[in-house]
């Protein structure tokens, strides 16, 4: 995670790490068999929804947790990634999902 400096370069806020063909996710296994989309979903203990594919994750630097940021993850095959063209992040075209920009920042 990096902030975003306008003035200066931007820094490093901390990292978190996911092994996404670990024996948990399987995403890339998952991906390769179904030949579509493949998203991480886990479920939250303090909620009665089943799975949901967006949770949150400590960001750490030297082993202290510096903040925490909300994700989700896919794995889409490269036959429907280059059918469903998207920018990074949210440059155009922002689709499959579209990001909404953030509101309360400038």
């Amino acid at each position: 995670m990096f902030d975003k400096d306008i003035l200066k370069p931007n820094d490093s806020l901390g990292d978190f790490e996911i092994y996404l063909n670990e024996p948990k996710y399987k995403l890339f296994s998952k991906a390769y068999k179904k030949k579509e989309r493949v998203e991480i979903k886990v479920t939250d203990p303090n909620s009665k929804r089943g799975p949901i594919n967006r949770f949150w994750v400590p960001f750490k630097k030297l082993g202290e947790v510096q903040g925490f940021g909300e994700i989700s993850i896919e794995v889409v095959p490269k036959w429907l990634a280059e059918k469903e063209n998207n920018g990074m992040g949210r440059d155009a075209p922002n689709q499959f999902p579209t990001l909404p920009d953030p509101v309360g920042r400038f």
